[in-house]
Formats: C-alpha cells, sequence, structure tokens
C-alpha cells in the first residue's frame, strides 16, 4: 500500500514536471565529473528570498495546504516563467490529496545558476513515521529560478529550460 502511495506522488510529480521544456543541447568540452562551479553570485536578499519562499511552501505543504502549496508554484515556458497552468495545479492538489502530510522539511540546498537548483524536501507520509531514520518518507525537490531579479518556485525537472543534472554519469 505504500508503494501506491508513492508511486502516486511520483506520479503527480511528473505531471508537474511536464511544465519544462526539453534540453536543446548537450555539454561539451572536458568537465569535473563529481564537483560543478556554482555559476551565480548570490546576494543575502537573493538568499532571503529564496528561503522565504521555500519555508512557506513547506509550512503550506507541512500543513496539508497543497490548495495554497500549488499556487506558489510556477513553470519556465520559452524564457519566461509563468503559474503553474490551472489544470497542472488541479492535478497537482488532487494527487497531493491522496497523503496525509505528517511532516515537511528542507533537507537540501542547492543553488548552482538562474534556472538549475534544488531545495529538496524530505516528506513524512506515514504516521508511524521518522524522519531522522527515513522511515515512512519520501523526498521531491523543488528549482527556484530567478527571472527579472525575482525568484520563482518550480518542481525540479530535469528536462525543463535550463537544467542540468550534475551528477549524470557522461
Amino acid at each position: 500500500m505504500m508503494k501506491k502511495y508513492i508511486s502516486l506522488l511520483v506520479v503527480g510529480l511528473l505531471v508537474l514536471a511536464s511544465c519544462g521544456d526539453k534540453k536543446r543541447s548537450e555539454e561539451t568540452g572536458p568537465q569535473n565529473k563529481y564537483l560543478r562551479p556554482v555559476t551565480l553570485d548570490l546576494s543575502q536578499k537573493d538568499t532571503t528570498q529564496i528561503r522565504q519562499l521555500v519555508d512557506n511552501y513547506v509550512q503550506a505543504f507541512a500543513n496539508n495546504d497543497f490548495e495554497t502549496a500549488s499556487q506558489m508554484l510556477y513553470c519556465v515556458k520559452n524564457d519566461s516563467v509563468i503559474p503553474l497552468p490551472e489544470q497542472e495545479r488541479r492535478n497537482f492538489v488532487r494527487t497531493m490529496k491522496v497523503f496525509t502530510v505528517y511532516a515537511c522539511e528542507l533537507e537540501e540546498f542547492t543553488i548552482r545558476t538562474e534556472k538549475n537548483n534544488e531545495m529538496k524536501l524530505k516528506v513524512q507520509i506515514m504516521e508511524d513515521g521518522d524522519m531522522a531514520t527515513n522511515k515512512g518518507v519520501t523526498h521531491f525537490s523543488l528549482n527556484p529560478v530567478l527571472k527579472d531579479g525575482q525568484w520563482y518556485l518550480t518542481v525540479r525537472d530535469e528536462n525543463a529550460e535550463g537544467v542540468e543534472n550534475y551528477y549524470k554519469n557522461e
């Protein structure tokens, strides 16, 4: 039964991922396969803005307020940032309502570029779960993107415009 719920969560997140455009080109040249340089110079204002967005999202999600959480999500299309389309937003809410979220927290915070970042969330979806031991938890990631000096939350999609998997074996 647990696998069924996790599968539904994954399907829901994949629906949201369809908002991204496919990558158009492959990287060339020698690369360090383990460490990638940060190419974005963040100010304290950027860090604070990102953290506030993620904290607000985590709070709504932890309170099972998926309607509010969905309204915080955007997607990148043709180099524009737009609110999550209504149908995708409704699908997100419907999928998430299958679960009861008992806890949600930010597990990792990684900023690389204007469009390629990762805020990894840990979500406890079983009442007898344990966040410390990862019992009854699942993970998913958000991708804050910067457009015209403003940060927006998107669901992390490795096929979205500007997103690259730094750890993919080449």
